[in-house]
């Protein structure tokens, strides 16, 4: 932003290894403040594998790290005022349910108000967190990922024109796996077509979603759970099918994926919440 530069990193201070981060006005030829915004203190005489990161969203710099001070591997999220170096309040993305579970490897994207975090979880399942109103609520709305007996590491996430991607290692089969979703404020009603020419509302849904499209035929239709798998595919579809009514209410409640082919070639996934 203009010629400052902020830069994150995991400092050593006596073997406490917090994470930091500094600024430069100048183009990066000198860095003048840096803000510690990791209040676990976490001691330890070796050098962490599993970095921070750092994202711009409007004034605000959001930090995300890992830190084994509580003797677990725990993802923590930061803010902090951009001009001030000002440092706000700490989030823990552990699961209250299994504390001692093992969290490692986070990544976070943000684009005003929308901020994405991801991270490993007992290196077998992918945790996305998202939200559409900075960091609130962000530790509440997640959906996660896995694969039976494989192990899943290095999760790379950004956001860009409303879509989250998302693309992490499977290390059992050596494969990289790609992932997009689009997330959008949550809302009741009808949400307006978008550049894609793509409306599903309502969302969230108790069940029963609409998909339609205005100018270009549907051609293929698809929708998946967090894990990848296939819960629903239509039948025939006629070659002028515009509108389509999906009945998920047969499924759990969670985030499910709407995939949409349309006749002009293009692809359109989108996430929608179901709850009861």
């Amino acid at each position: 932003s203009g010629d400052s530069v902020w830069i994150l990193f995991r400092n050593n201070n006596q073997n406490i290894r917090d994470s930091w981060v500094s600024r430069s006005t100048d183009l990066a030829a000198t860095f003048d403040t840096a803000t510690d915004v990791d209040a676990t203190d976490w001691q330890i005489n070796a050098c962490p594998i599993s970095g921070p990161r750092l994202a711009r969203s409007g004034d605000s710099l959001l930090a995300v790290w890992m830190s084994a001070a509580n003797g677990t591997g725990h993802i923590y999220l930061n803010s902090l005022h951009a001009a001030t170096m000002q440092a706000g309040h700490q989030l823990d993305f552990s699961d209250g349910s299994d504390p001692q579970s093992v969290h490692t490897q986070p990544d976070i994207t943000a684009s005003g108000d929308t901020v994405g975090v991801v991270y490993v979880k007992k290196a077998k399942e992918i945790n996305f967190h998202f939200s559409t109103n900075g960091t609130s609520n962000l530790i509440n709305q997640s959906t996660q990922f896995a694969i039976p007996d494989h192990i899943l590491r290095y999760p790379s996430l950004s956001f860009r024109n409303g879509v989250f991607h998302l693309i992490y290692v499977d290390a059992t089969d050596g494969n990289v796996i790609y992932r997009q979703g689009h997330l959008t404020q949550s809302s009741a009603v009808a949400e307006p077509a978008d550049v894609f020419d793509v409306s599903i509302f309502p969302n969230p849904t108790t069940g029963i979603i609409t998909v339609q499209t205005d100018r270009n035929p549907i051609t293929a239709l698809a929708v998946t759970d967090s894990h990848g798998k296939t819960i629903y595919l239509p039948g025939k579809i006629r070659q002028s099918e515009y509108q389509f009514a999906i009945d998920l209410r047969n499924n759990p409640p969670g985030i499910y994926f709407i995939h949409v082919n349309r006749k002009d070639g293009r692809e359109y996934t989108k996430a929608i919440s179901l709850q009861f």
